[in-house]
């Protein structure tokens, strides 16, 4: 969920409708104009916190694919305990990275698979956003990604005329980001306070 593009959503608005975008569960959007691109070592950095929550999950509740609560407690040798920043006031300790080297068999060959998951949809999603970023594009964030996709027809969006890209987010599938060209939209022949004259 994108905090800053949901926020944006009453007062960019009027851009969907200048641009005969119609968009299932809207969830966000924002001027890429305005956004700057996310650094190579902060998309890292974001990576890794994926794979620490797969090795964390797989290995601590999950056998083959479903649910174990009788692995709910299970501390593996892989994991390193420690504090996350944001949680230093409740002194909350938890696993913060792993030993790889201390994961073997199923288990390693499984989240091997994951990691290159990880990646590949990190990379694709930040990727399209850095590409984006500082141009004439609207970003669309909508709760219909993955297998909501079908029925929400976010595929049609594909043939709109502004279309330019889209990919499901990395940590929800079922969320999407779309981005649409707007360089051709005038913003200032926009009525940006015709919704709000419509309510009174």
């Amino acid at each position: 969920m994108d905090l800053y593009a949901y926020s944006q959503i009453e007062s960019l608005e009027p851009i969907l409708r200048a641009c005969n975008l119609e968009i299932p569960r809207l969830r966000g959007l924002r001027l890429m104009k305005f956004s700057e691109p996310t650094s190579q070592e902060d998309i890292d950095e974001t990576i890794k916190s994926a794979k620490v929550r797969a090795v964390k999950d797989w290995l601590q509740q999950h056998e083959w694919g479903c649910w174990c609560s009788w692995k709910e407690n299970k501390k593996h040798p892989a994991f390193i305990y420690g504090y996350e920043d944001y949680d230093m006031e409740h002194k909350y300790k938890d696993v913060i990275d792993y030993d790889f080297s201390k994961i073997h068999g199923k288990d390693r060959k499984i989240l091997k698979f994951e990691f290159k998951k990880i990646t590949k949809a990190y990379s694709t999603d930040y990727g399209l956003f850095n590409k984006f970023a500082g141009k004439d594009v609207l970003y669309v964030h909508a709760r219909a990604g993955g297998g909501n996709r079908g029925w929400c027809k976010t595929n049609d969006l594909r043939s709109h005329p502004l279309y330019l890209a889209d990919c499901d987010d990395p940590f929800d599938s079922t969320y999407c980001s779309f981005y649409f060209d707007i360089s051709n939209i005038d913003l200032d022949t926009i009525d940006f306070s015709q919704e709000e004259a419509e309510d009174e």
